[in-house]
């Protein structure tokens, strides 16, 4: 009687065995996503794994697991994320892993390997699923405080020599025509009311209009540390730029990763949206650049006359160059020049902070 029942459970064992080890990994749902987009250098996320059993049968081991070679895990300060747990019958079960990232850049989640045991644990059956997530890392600030006296004298210079240029678009009043105004201004709206010839009274620009110009081509271009400053650099200047609530366009000729096509220009804005698209660019930027410094500084000094310029640049090619006197001329003589080499102390002393 005794080997009867023997028999019986190694019987039932063994057909548990081949099913769960055939079907082990079926009834199995996965996903996995990060939950930022944008991060910080340093900054904690979460990598977010959820698992779904969703048949009838108990499943004694369910593991996954990640090689994160980019990232550092804020309890262990390991490379590979791994998990295993298990699954009731229709139990979902989630996962939220800290990690966060060393360095500015791009970075691309690789696919989540899920592996099932079977009923006895001889076995395990393996699946990678591949979903499209990345991180995109900004640069640090640096220099803040000298960077904030450059600009403060700067900008407080924009403010005065603003009232000398008038702004053809607002209109503040009509006044009798002289003869020494040109043409252009002669209302001839006002004047066909029969009061002779009438011209428009322009109002001045009320604030200032900034144009963040980041230059990373040149001779030092393959000069990982200079570009990495000129990414802090345009970070800085932008931010005070927010903080002060001072409207400002934004434009580079650094390629960026991840992008199939290359956005020209950051048109003029302000607030949160507009400064996290810049962050955004900043993080994606590589060593590869998308024109020339010639090209890039003639088609900035094409957009927009009497803007006053912030020109971030990896080293002094440009100087005394036609390109940069056409560039000074169109901005007024409004032109800050930041060159990163000048910086590198400023940078070196905020990664040691």
């Amino acid at each position: 009687m005794m080997l009867f029942f023997v028999i019986v459970l190694v019987l039932a064992v063994g057909l548990l065995q081949h099913r769960m080890a055939a079907n082990s990994l079926e009834s199995v749902r996965e996903e996995y996503y990060p939950d930022g987009a944008v991060v910080e250098i340093g900054e904690e996320f979460h990598l977010v794994i959820r698992l779904e059993n969703a048949g009838r049968r108990y499943l004694p081991f369910v593991r996954v697991q990640m090689d994160l070679p980019w990232v550092q895990d804020l309890n262990a300060k390991v490379m590979t994320v791994k998990r295993s747990t298990w699954l009731k019958p229709h139990e979902q079960i989630e996962f939220k892993i800290p990690l966060s990232v060393s360095a500015r850049g791009r970075y691309v989640m690789p696919g989540l390997e899920i592996s099932c045991g079977d009923f006895l644990g001889l076995k395990e059956k393996k699946r990678t699923l591949e979903r499209f997530h990345e991180i995109v890392v900004p640069p640090r600030e640096t220099g803040i405080l000298e960077i904030e006296t450059v600009l403060g004298g700067f900008l407080g210079d924009r403010s005065v020599r603003r009232f000398l240029y008038e702004d053809p678009v607002l209109t503040a009043g009509y006044r009798e025509y002289t003869g020494r105004e040109p043409m252009k201004m002669i209302s001839w709206k006002q004047s066909s009311r029969g009061q002779g010839l009438v011209v428009k009274t322009c109002d001045h620009t009320v604030e200032p209009m900034v144009s963040v110009l980041l230059n990373t081509d040149g001779r030092k271009r393959k000069n990982t540390e200079l570009l990495e400053v000129c990414f802090s650099l345009a970070r800085t200047v932008c931010g005070i730029l927010e903080e002060k609530g001072i409207s400002y366009d934004f434009s580079m000729n650094a390629m960026m990763a991840g992008l199939s096509t290359e956005p020209d220009e950051l048109r003029e804005g302000l607030g949160s949206r507009h400064f996290s698209r810049i962050l955004e660019c900043l993080g994606r930027a590589t060593g590869e650049v998308t024109s020339s410094w010639p090209v890039f500084l003639e088609r900035a000094a094409g957009k927009g006359m009497m803007r006053a310029r912030i020109l971030i640049t990896v080293d002094d090619e440009a100087e005394n160059t036609p390109v940069l006197a056409r560039l000074r001329e169109a901005s007024g003589g409004n032109l800050l020049v930041l060159q990163a080499s000048c910086w590198m102390g400023s940078r070196e002393a905020e990664v040691e902070r």
